[in-house]
Parts: C-alpha cells; structure tokens; sequence
C-alpha cells in the first residue's frame, strides 16, 4: 500500500490518476488544515448530482471513471489535498533475480509466494491442455477455492480466501463497531447550499 497526494484545482472537476496506481484503497482530503472524508458514488450519481445539486463545499464525493479519471463533487474552490491510500502497479518480472516482495515487482510477502506459483500453474495447465491438471483446474481450485469443499476449511477458501484471512487478522482479532454521530450534533451548518464535510474531521 502506498500514499500520495493530489492537489485540486480551483474549479476543475475532473482529472487523470497517475499510471502507477492500480487501484484505491481509500482517500481523503485536506482543506484548511481538517480532514474530510471523501465518500465513493457511482459516476452517473456523481454527474446526477452536478447537474441537479448547487453545494458548494470542499469536495465529499468522488467517483471512478473508467481506469484512470477520477471525478470528484462538489467542484473545488482552491487547491486543496486529495491524499489517496493505493495499491501500486507492480513492474513485470523479467529476470531470475527479481524478487516479487520488494516493492517494484509488487510488494508480495514472501509466506504468499505460493500463491503466485499456484496461479501461473493454472494459467500453464489452461494454456497446454495438460489432462493431469484437468486443464488448469486443479489449480484453479487451489489458488480461488472449491465450492464443493467443506465450509470453514481452507479447500473452501482457497490460497486467496486464506491470504485475505491472514491479512485481516493481521491488522488486529477485532474491528472496531460502526461509529454512530451523537443526535446532539450538526452535520451541516444552516445555510442553505453549504455542506460542511464529515463531523469527523480533525
């Protein structure tokens, strides 16, 4: 996982993410020294709602336009911070020496290398037609899982199933419960078409 910051433009909606990120994670902006949640719509609510909707606020919406334009609401006023948690694009591996943990060829911890091995022996089985693998898919069900495996065990889940238990559970046994506003707060201020963000902003 890696950060960066993208700084708005003053009355420009729209911009192009930068080739190296392949996906995002989570994101949030900066504006005046707070922090403001920036929630996901889909594009057609977004564009819905700079066709329908006059807020005019620091931006509390964004959207994902095909791979690469993100598209955020309302409009920016000034040159505030998008800081965006994202998943790197990883360099493709051409020689025996790269080493698919350091962060160039995807930052993969060693103990799920396995997972890369069991994924190219199930792209190689569908590819060759191997009748020992039943084509790949002996593979297949060991990288994604067997539905027909019993529930709770790691057939059932497969290599990424287990890998994204594994992750889960190193971030902490427990998540914390869903965090309900007290009904003695404001969320937005009383004039008419000015949002002021999260209540959660620090």
């Amino acid at each position: 996982m890696s950060l960066a910051t993208l700084t708005l433009t003053a009355n420009q909606g729209d911009y192009e993410l930068d080739s190296s990120i392949l996906a995002i994670e989570d994101l949030f902006l900066t504006s005046g020294g707070a922090n403001f949640r920036v929630r996901r719509l889909a594009t057609t609510d977004l564009i819905n709602l700079r066709l329908f909707s006059v807020t005019s606020a620091p931006i509390q919406m964004y959207a994902l336009a095909g791979s690469n334009l993100l598209q955020v609401y309302p409009t920016p006023q000034q040159a505030d911070t998008l800081n965006i948690y994202y998943v790197p694009r990883p360099s493709p591996m051409a020689s025996p020496t790269d080493d698919p943990s350091t962060d160039t060829f995807g930052g993969i911890s060693p103990e799920y290398h396995y997972g890369i091995e069991l994924y190219m022996q199930w792209k190689a089985g569908d590819a060759f037609d191997d009748a020992s693998s039943s084509n790949g898919e002996t593979y297949r069900r060991l990288y994604l899982g067997d539905p027909t495996a019993p529930p709770g065990t790691e057939q059932r889940f497969g290599f990424i199933g287990t890998m994204k238990r594994d992750m889960r559970v190193k971030g902490g046994k427990h998540v914390q419960g869903i965090l309900i506003p007290p009904r003695n707060r404001r969320i937005y201020i009383p004039q008419p078409g000015f949002d002021v963000g999260s209540q959660y902003s620090s």
